[in-house]
C-alpha cells in the first residue's frame, strides 16, 4: 500500500459549477423520434443556455413534453454528454451529425468538446481520429483544417436560420487515397520517420503530403544528408535538384565577397547550410547532362538541357548571372561562378 495521492485528469470542458437555467432537481421530458428521454434541470444547465433551457424555462412548457423529429441514436451522445460523461464518436458519420445538432440546439461546451481536440475523416473506405495535436503551425492549413473551417463558417447559418432542421453535411471522404500511406503519414507527424522503407515509399509518402497540405512534414522527409565540412568549419545539405526550392535559397554574399549559395528547407525552421545540389535521373528530370572542364582558363562548365534545363531556371532564377540560356535547344550554361557543387547519382 502506498500512501501517495491518487491524481485524477479532469477533462477540460469539465466545470463543478453549473448555472441554474431550469431548476436542478426537476425533471424534463424530451422525446426524440421513438425514444422518450428524461433529464434534469442540473443536466439540461449544464450546458446551457440552450434550445432546451430556453424551452422549458417558458412557464407553459415546463411540464410538457418537448418532441424533436431527429435521430434518438445520435442524441444517445447528448444525453451522455448533459450528464457529464466524455463522449468517445465512434465514426465520422457520428461526428458529422452530433456536431450539426450541437449549433442547432446551441450547447456550446459540445461544440468546444467537438472542434478542440480530434477531427474524424474516411481515407480509403476507413475512418480515420486524428489528433489536432499533430499539426503544428509548418503543417497548418492543410485539407482537414480547411475542410472543417467552412463547416464552421456555416455554423451562423445554422443558428439564425433555425429552420425545423439543420442542414446536412457530409465528413470529409477521400475514397481514391491510400488509407495504409496515410496511416504512415500519421506516424510521420508524431516523429516515426522508421515507417519509410525505400525511396519509392518516400517519394509516395510525399505526393500524399502535397496531396493534404503537409507541406512542412513534406520537407523533413525529402531524401537529403547533413554533413560537416571541415575545410569551410560549415555544415553542408545534400538535397535533389528535384526538390529545391527558390523561396529556400540564402545568398550570403556581399559586394565583392563572394560565398557558397546557402540553403534552408522552408517552412519547418531549418537552419541554413551550404547547399549541394543532386540531379537524380529517375526523378522525372529527363535531359542531357554535360559537365565541360576549360583548364586553360579553369573555367567548370555545367551544361543542362530540356527539363533538368528548365527546373535548374526556374530555382536559381534570381542568380542567373552565370547562365547562358539558349531558348531554340532548352539547354543553359552553368559557369563556377555559381559556387555549386554538382553531383549526379
Amino acid at each position: 500500500m502506498t500512501d501517495l495521492p491518487i491524481r485524477v485528469k479532469l477533462s477540460r470542458e469539465y466545470d463543478n459549477e453549473v448555472p441554474e437555467y431550469l431548476p436542478h432537481d426537476k425533471i424534463y421530458l424530451i422525446q426524440v423520434g421513438y425514444k422518450l428521454f428524461r433529464l434534469s434541470g442540473f443536466s439540461l444547465s449544464f450546458d446551457g443556455p440552450s434550445y432546451f433551457t430556453r424551452f422549458f424555462e417558458v412557464p407553459e412548457n415546463a411540464d410538457t413534453v418537448l418532441f424533436i423529429d431527429r435521430n434518438p441514436k445520435v442524441f444517445e451522445y447528448i444525453y451522455n454528454h448533459l450528464q457529464g460523461y466524455t463522449l468517445n464518436v465512434e465514426n465520422e458519420y457520428m461526428y458529422i451529425h452530433l456536431w450539426s445538432e450541437s449549433f442547432y440546439f446551441s450547447l456550446t461546451r459540445l461544440q468546444d468538446f467537438l472542434i478542440r481536440d480530434y477531427l474524424y475523416a474516411n481515407i480509403g473506405g476507413k475512418t480515420f481520429k486524428i489528433s489536432k495535436c499533430l499539426f503544428d503551425q509548418s503543417n497548418l492549413p492543410n485539407y482537414f483544417t480547411l475542410n472543417y473551417d467552412t463547416m464552421l463558417q456555416e455554423k451562423a447559418i445554422i443558428e439564425k436560420v433555425k429552420s425545423l432542421r439543420p442542414p446536412p453535411h457530409a465528413p470529409p471522404s477521400i475514397d481514391t487515397r491510400s488509407s495504409k500511406l496515410f496511416e504512415d503519414i500519421l506516424e510521420l507527424l508524431k516523429g516515426n520517420y522508421g515507417v519509410i522503407t525505400s525511396d519509392e515509399h518516400r517519394a509516395l509518402l510525399i505526393r500524399e503530403c502535397r496531396y493534404y497540405r503537409f507541406l512542412g512534414l513534406e520537407q523533413r522527409i525529402l531524401k537529403h544528408s547533413i554533413l560537416f565540412n571541415s575545410f569551410l568549419n560549415k555544415h553542408e545539405i545534400v538535397l535533389s535538384l528535384h526538390d529545391i526550392q527558390a523561396k529556400g535559397l540564402v545568398n550570403t554574399s556581399s559586394g565583392r565577397n563572394e560565398t557558397l549559395l546557402e540553403y534552408q528547407r522552408p517552412l519547418i525552421n531549418d537552419q541554413q547550410r551550404i547547399l549541394i545540389m543532386q540531379i537524380n535521373s529517375n526523378e522525372g528530370l529527363n535531359g542531357r547532362i554535360t559537365l565541360q572542364l576549360n583548364l586553360s582558363f579553369n573555367i567548370i562548365t555545367l551544361k543542362l538541357q530540356d527539363k533538368i534545363a528548365l527546373k535548374f531556371s526556374q530555382v536559381f532564377k534570381n542568380y542567373s548571372d552565370s547562365i547562358d540560356k539558349d531558348k531554340e535547344s532548352m539547354s543553359l550554361k552553368v559557369h563556377s561562378l555559381m559556387n555549386l557543387v554538382i553531383k549526379e547519382i
